[in-house]
């Protein structure tokens, strides 16, 4: 389920829907289910996700062959190819998850948790910064890799939907679209890593009334309901960075857009969306508010 909702979200996120505030919450049941599972098991799940997120995204394919003449057989199997490729690399990065949050050993249960074999929570010993960033920079390397690997296949990619939001995307031009997707992807798994200590808290802070699993928890119970302040509190902090990354960088965003429209108060903006739009939709430009909408 996680898997199906995170590729819902992620095709809401971009056009035609344009339901770009989703993209910062899509990640999430895909990282939590991600987290909660063996390598093997989160890279099926990712792309699976990455595969059905695509096959959305991407219906532009189909009018395009279309308007080619070519078989409509031909268009679904070509579509079908490219989305279950690029959900390699969503795959990849679930297994990626999978790996740096649950130390899953041979002969635990398969791999399925236990209140014998719980795994520490992602934010523990020091991880609480460490982990969110790991999780995004291995989101960007993969998107740089799709960009250029095989000739490469740079569209949709997760920064690409916030196009509407001019202050946020000003940080491209120093970091290019990769620095939109890594604040994206670290707010994605910081509320992942957020909501997952809501269920992991050391037995040193849970009390006696909460060590039902004793020492076979290895120093960690499954929260349910206790300390509920203590772990809150844990969560707000976590979601220190990303709140101060947003910040600056709409800070900056700001900045950089006063700043040209001082220079030259005719400046208008320049909207240039991936064209995932059919062929009977297209124009060279079209006006788009006080700015113009530029369609391959």
């Amino acid at each position: 389920m996680g898997a199906i909702l995170s590729s819902l979200l992620y095709i809401l996120a971009f056009p035609n829907f344009n339901l770009s505030y989703l993209a910062w919450v899509a990640l999430v049941p895909l990282t939590l289910a991600a987290s909660r599972n063996p390598p093997a098991r989160a890279f099926q799940m990712g792309w699976l996700a990455g595969t059905l997120a695509y096959t959305g995204i991407l219906y532009w394919i189909v009018g395009t062959f279309q308007a080619a003449h070519l078989s409509i057989w031909l268009t679904c199997i070509c579509l079908l190819l490219l989305s279950a490729y690029l959900g390699v690399y969503w795959g990849a990065w679930a297994a990626f998850i999978a790996a740096i949050t649950l130390p899953f050993e041979k002969g635990t249960s398969g791999g399925i948790l236990t209140t014998a074999n719980l795994p520490p929570s992602p934010f523990a010993k020091g991880g609480k910064i460490l982990w969110p960033i790991l999780c995004a920079a291995a989101w960007i390397a993969l998107e740089f890799l799709r960009a250029y690997l095989f000739s490469g296949f740079p569209w949709t990619l997760l920064g690409d939907s916030q196009w509407q939001h001019q202050a946020l995307i000003q940080i491209a031009s120093i970091t290019g679209v990769y620095g939109v997707s890594f604040l994206i992807v670290l707010v994605n798994v910081t509320l992942a890593g957020s909501f997952l200590t809501l269920h992991y808290l050391p037995l040193s802070l849970a009390g006696e009334g909460g060590s039902e699993g004793g020492s076979s928890n290895k120093g960690l119970l499954w929260r349910t309901l206790t300390q509920p302040s203590v772990t809150l509190s844990r969560l707000g902090r976590g979601l220190l960075l990303p709140i101060f990354l947003l910040t600056v960088i709409y800070l900056y965003g700001h900045h950089r857009i006063a700043r040209y429209h001082e220079a030259d108060p005719n400046t208008h903006p320049i909207h240039a969306p991936c064209p995932s739009l059919g062929l009977s939709r297209k124009r060279i430009a079209s006006s788009i508010g006080n700015g113009f909408l530029i369609l391959p």
